[in-house]
């Protein structure tokens, strides 16, 4: 029922954390200490190269709140085993098991410190036992001598232990230690499939093995959840919701908890993660993630000194802009400022883009611009590597999305109308005035582009690449249409009075989904 840390044992002999980088509470320091008995053979005056390593731990008693015991399994051998910290199977070896005691009682009063003697039996504290001679014990940390020198290693082993996904949706995997390179598997018949270290889902959800394997016979198991496939999360003010069909919506079981004043305005998905962005409006920003939309964690890193209003994702990353600034991340946690300016994003055509606009008119007007990032997803662009491809001159001109055509123009969603420019950023032609707030496309080809006004009740839809528009309607008394996104397989649509939720294949045939719940404001499809 503990928190299982792991401690680095591989690194240089003694301390194994710093000021700069903490161990994980309730330790307070770790130490190792390895080298080589001065031992030799009485015959011969060779060394019997007999080495020691030996781990200290330093706990905050304080910080434990109830009993602790210190469990460990260690062996040792006079070479080493055919297949890399995992004994011979078909012996039975012989193992040191270590359960003592360090805490003994439930207010954390007492605490032990003693030598235990060698026993034969559990209750020793530490004993002797064997393997089986149908089974092997694996290992996770392994001393050896090479060159006189005392080397540590660890064993291969996956970052992630348990890992949430969704049915057919998609997580990249890592390992450390052991001996590269690393082979990725499927142990449970039918649990999905590797492409390298992307693992997809089986449309079925269940309970699946994986495997990552070395190059010396090494290996290390996760467990995957698969959820099922469609699940819509809606996220707005300090809330968080998710539904199966996209009219029956449930509050998730852990909310995200955006600080005081603070609330949540878009949400995206990808590697198997929705993350939600918001916070207090231009004074911080908050961004939450989550596997399931059920449970949320808030963001350990996050540069922006200003709320985030948008964040896209694809290609295996998301981008997210504030008016301080655009940061970038591959797993919703870390983030990483990538542009000095913000806040529309959009990842669309396999580029990069972000809109700016200068409201302070000042002597020379309002003003415009779009960057594109001079590298293409999923490369984490630096600040730098932006180029200026459109400026647009005038006060009404505030560039709200972006979507690419097949044949690499560009539409914007602008408060000056729906316009269509080159891919150089050349020709302005408004091809319809209004408020423009959102736009999509469904990246096909031909591609079908929707944008929506920020007013009544119409959308404007090409299915001929952009060539021409057309306005619908979306069949339902509504004002105030929100956003619209694709979601791989139709296009969702928010409005704003009634709070109401609407799908479409093709961006011309709208259906109401219904009622979006209290305080929802955009909706994410997986």
């Amino acid at each position: 029922g503990g928190t299982p840390h792991a401690i680095p044992l591989s690194g240089p002999a003694g301390n194994v954390w710093s000021e700069a980088s903490p161990p994980p509470s309730p330790l307070l320091q770790a130490a190792t200490f390895r080298g080589l008995e001065a031992l030799s053979d009485g015959a011969t005056g060779d060394p019997l190269n007999k080495l020691y390593f030996n781990v200290a731990l330093a706990l905050d008693l304080d910080a434990l709140g109830g009993p602790c015991t210190l469990s460990a399994t260690a062996t040792a051998s006079d070479g080493p085993f055919e297949t890399p910290f995992t004994t011979p199977s078909g012996s039975a070896w012989p193992l040191v098991h270590v359960s003592v005691p360090l805490v003994a009682t439930e207010t954390a009063s007492a605490y032990s410190c003693t030598r235990n003697p060698l026993g034969d039996l559990p209750e020793d504290g530490v004993w002797v036992g064997y393997t089986g001679l149908d089974g092997a014990a694996p290992f996770a940390h392994r001393a050896r001598v090479d060159g006189g020198a005392v080397v540590v290693e660890d064993a291969v082993a996956l970052t992630e232990r348990a890992v949430t996904v969704l049915a057919g949706a998609s997580h990249t995997f890592a390992a450390t230690g052991g001996t590269p390179p690393y082979a990725y598997s499927v142990v449970t018949a039918g649990g999905g499939s590797f492409a390298g270290a992307v693992y997809t889902a089986p449309s079925a959800p269940g309970t699946y093995t994986v495997r990552v394997s070395d190059a010396a016979g090494g290996h290390d198991d996760a467990v995957v959840t698969v959820n099922p496939g469609t699940l819509f999360v809606a996220v707005g003010g300090t809330s968080a919701f998710t539904s199966a069909n996209g009219s029956t919506w449930t509050a998730a079981s852990v909310q995200p908890t955006p600080p005081s004043g603070a609330g949540l305005g878009d949400v995206a998905y990808a590697n198997g993660l929705f993350v939600a962005v918001g916070g207090v409006a231009g004074t911080s920003a908050y961004v939450a993630w989550s596997a399931d939309g059920d449970v949320w964690t808030t963001a350990a890193t996050i540069p922006a000194t200003r709320n985030f209003t948008r964040v896209r994702a694809a290609a295996g990353v998301f981008l997210a802009g504030s008016s301080a600034g655009t940061a970038m991340s591959t797993d919703g946690d870390t983030w990483t400022q990538v542009h000095a300016l913000g806040p529309y994003v959009a990842i669309s055509g396999g580029a990069y883009f972000v809109t700016f606009y200068q409201s302070t008119c000042g002597s020379s007007g309002c003003y415009a611009d779009v960057y594109r990032a001079t590298v293409a997803p999923p490369t984490r662009p630096t600040t730098g590597q932006w180029d200026n491809i459109t400026h647009f001159a005038g006060g009404s001109t505030q560039v709200n999305g972006v979507a690419t055509a097949a044949d690499g123009h560009l539409f914007y969603a602008a408060a000056g109308g729906l316009l269509r420019r080159a891919s150089s950023g050349a020709e302005d032609t408004t091809i319809a005035s209004g408020g423009f707030t959102y736009i999509a496309d469904d990246a096909a080809t031909p591609r079908t582009i929707v944008a929506v006004t920020d007013f009544g009740q119409t959308v404007y839809t090409s299915t001929d690449d952009g060539q021409t528009f057309t306005s619908h309607a979306t069949g339902a008394a509504t004002t105030g249409l929100g956003r619209v996104i694709w979601t791989g397989e139709r296009f969702l649509l928010t409005a704003d009075s009634p709070s109401t939720l609407y799908e479409s294949a093709d961006g011309l045939t709208w259906t109401s989904l219904g009622p979006l719940p209290g305080g929802a404001v955009t909706v994410k499809e997986h």
